[in-house]
Order: structure tokens, then C-alpha cells, then sequence
């Protein structure tokens, strides 16, 4: 066989020409396999994507099982036809059965996009919120999260693709806005009774201005909780009865008038009464002053204590006749006792209104907790 000849079957253009015609035919037949592997492998790609982003948003994996989807994904382009079968048979079979468990309902642009904002916040966790879950994610997710079922509609769970959360990939984080506002309360208050043992050690100014200052913003904080979880409910209430609401409710709870385009805002008080109410559909207010002792304490504590601290004034006189001391002196007046009635009667309190407004609102035991036996809040408040 001559070198020109050698060359040209290398090219695959040959000088004769059945030769020539004999190797396009081969080339015409292969094309088709070729296109069904290559269709195959694009099947094989997407269903990957698919059953990637539905496992790693049941929060199934650790902290390094993202990269080696990741790269599992990357590699499906490289395996053999044979293989490839082999690995799709077996794709098809998981992705029914977890989608089956979870009960998927979206579709892949939707999973992608949540991973594709989870991806652009490295070192972090992405938020999603409950009832964005239900409607367009998953039908059960309470499968990879038990607590689900027990959360409110605006309750988040983490998406973790960066092995942040102390779970390690074993649980699925979450949270509530009003959680953290507990959180908060707990955590000064425990500060303020440590200031006041490391006072009794060493009683300085400086001591002394530290349990105080905790103290102040013990207060503030049981108030800040009171009102995050009411303002956390009117949401939820507008979410879950939407157009059932009459033009009076729905200004109340979103504490906006569309057709002034003004603020119409409500006081705690009128929250306390009105909230509840409109979530389960009554004419009055299940809790008044007059059946709830706890309410009763925190209307008149409003006035004694939280305008005292979030609006304080200088006052110059004494109301004799009434012995009311002025506002400025709720700033060094306050004690512990005062702070542990205060958080015990919020707490109360939110327990009494999420038994009125039932599940569908969520559990508030799920981060609601009592002080322990020695008057602060016990490390398990925090997990």
C-alpha cells in the first residue's frame, strides 16, 4: 500500500472511489447511534440536575456532598454507553422514589433557582419560607423535617449547601422571626442575672451600671417579642384567609390603607385584641383584659415601662396627688422582679393566643420556653 494511499484512508477520502463510498456508509450508519447516546447522556444530565437539587434541599447531604454531586454531575459526559445505561436505569429509579417520599411538585427551573441563590451566598445559609415551600417546592416536606407540620407560614427553613449549620447536613435548620426576638430576651435577661451575682462580688459603678443597662434592655426586648409575634401572625393571617378578609381587617393587620396610600398603625393593645380575633373569624376578642390576667399586666406595663424606656423624657416635677413618680425615673427604677413578671406574662401570653388561633399558625412550643428552676433560661432555649 503506497503512503499516498495510507494518508488518505487516514483522512477518510479515498482515491478510489467504492472505497470512498463504503466508508460514508459506515460513517451515515453510526450517526444515528451516536445522536441516541448523546440524547441519552443529555437525559441522564437533567434528571441528575434534578434529583442533585431535590436531594440537597431535603438538606440529605455534609458539608463536602454538594461538590461530589457536583462533580458526579460533570462526569456523566465521560462513562461508556454501557455504563451510561447502567446509570441512568438507576437514576430513573431514585429520582421516582424521592420525588414519591418528598412529594416533588416542581420542576427543575424551580429547584435550580433556589440553589442557584443558595450558590451565590457562600459561607451562608438560604432562608426559605414555609409557605414557599408548600405552594411551588415539596407536598411533604415534614418527611426531611418532622418540625415542619409545626411551623407558621413564615417560618424559614435553611437551605444548606455550604455545611454552615451546626447539623452537619443530619437535620434541616430553621427558624421563625419571633424565635430569634426570644432568643434575644433570654440571653440579656441570663446577662443581667450574672451582672447582678458578679455585683454582689465586686459592687462597683461600673457593675452596677451593667445589670442595669441588662435590665433596661430585658424590658425593651419582652416587648419586642410581643410585637414580632403579632406582627408575625397578621401576616400569616393575611397568607392563609387572603380574600375572606374585609377591607377594616385587612388595614389592620397589614397596618396600611390602599385607598388613602397612608399608614394606619395600631397599638399592642388594639393588636391583642384584634389579631386573635381575626384569625379565627369571631366577632370579639377571645382574650380581654377581663379574662386574660396576662394581658391585663402587659397593657398597663406598656405605659409604666415600655414608653418609659423606648420614648424616655426628662421630667422636672412630681405628681403629688396621684404618687406617680415621672417617666424619667423608670429609668433607674427597675428590678429584677419587675423584668421576670414581665418576660413570664409575654410568655404566658403567646402561648394563650397560639392555643385561640390553633396549629394552622404554627406551634409556639417549638421555641417558646419557661425559666428554669433557678429564674434564668437553660441552654436547650437556645438550640
Amino acid at each position: 500500500m503506497s503512503r499516498r494511499y495510507e494518508l488518505a484512508i487516514a483522512r477518510g477520502s479515498f482515491p478510489i472511489r467504492g472505497e470512498r463510498i463504503r466508508c460514508n456508509a459506515r460513517r451515515m450508519k453510526n450517526k444515528p447511534a451516536q445522536r441516541r447516546v448523546t440524547h441519552l447522556k443529555e437525559k441522564a444530565q437533567r434528571a441528575y440536575r434534578e434529583y442533585r437539587a431535590i436531594y440537597v434541599l431535603s438538606n440529605g447531604l455534609d458539608d463536602s456532598g454538594y461538590e461530589q454531586m457536583n462533580l458526579s454531575l460533570e462526569n456523566i459526559p465521560n462513562l461508556s454507553k454501557a455504563a451510561l445505561r447502567v446509570f441512568y436505569s438507576d437514576l430513573q429509579r431514585r429520582l421516582a422514589s424521592i420525588k414519591e417520599w418528598i412529594g416533588a411538585k416542581g420542576d427543575l427551573s424551580a429547584y435550580d433557582e433556589i440553589l442557584q441563590m443558595a450558590s451565590d451566598q457562600p459561607g451562608k445559609i438560604l432562608w426559605v419560607p414555609k409557605w414557599y415551600m408548600q405552594e411551588h417546592l415539596f407536598s411533604r416536606y415534614e418527611k426531611a423535617c418532622p418540625l415542619f407540620v409545626k411551623l407558621p407560614p413564615h417560618g424559614r427553613i435553611g437551605i444548606d449547601i455550604n455545611g454552615v449549620s451546626k447539623c452537619g447536613g443530619r437535620e434541616v435548620p430553621w427558624t421563625v422571626l419571633e424565635a430569634r426576638l426570644f432568643e434575644d430576651m433570654g440571653l440579656l435577661w441570663n446577662a443581667a442575672c450574672d451582672a447582678k451575682k458578679a455585683r454582689h462580688k465586686k459592687d462597683t459603678k461600673e457593675s452596677t451600671k451593667r445589670e442595669e443597662a441588662l435590665l433596661r434592655a430585658t424590658v425593651r426586648s419582652a416587648f419586642f417579642l410581643l410585637e414580632g409575634y403579632l406582627n408575625a401572625l397578621s401576616w400569616d393571617i393575611q397568607k392563609l384567609k387572603g380574600s375572606a378578609l374585609t377591607k377594616d381587617e385587612k388595614i389592620w393587620l397589614s397596618e396600611w390603607d390602599e385607598q388613602t396610600e397612608r399608614q394606619r398603625t395600631l397599638g399592642l393593645r388594639d393588636k391583642l385584641h384584634k389579631y386573635p380575633k381575626i384569625a379565627i373569624g369571631k366577632q370579639y376578642p377571645p382574650l380581654l383584659e377581663t379574662n386574660c390576667p396576662e394581658l391585663k399586666f402587659i397593657v398597663e406595663s406598656e405605659e409604666e415601662l415600655r414608653h418609659s424606656l423606648v420614648h424616655p423624657k426628662v421630667e422636672t416635677h412630681i405628681e403629688v396627688e396621684r404618687q406617680l413618680a415621672p417617666r424619667e425615673s423608670r429609668l433607674y427604677m427597675l428590678e429584677h422582679g419587675s423584668c421576670e413578671r414581665l418576660m413570664d406574662s409575654a410568655i404566658s401570653l403567646i402561648r394563650k393566643i397560639g392555643e385561640v388561633v390553633g396549629d394552622r399558625y404554627g406551634d409556639v412550643n417549638i421555641w417558646l420556653h419557661d425559666r428554669n428552676s433557678e429564674g434564668g433560661f437553660s441552654a436547650e432555649a437556645f438550640e
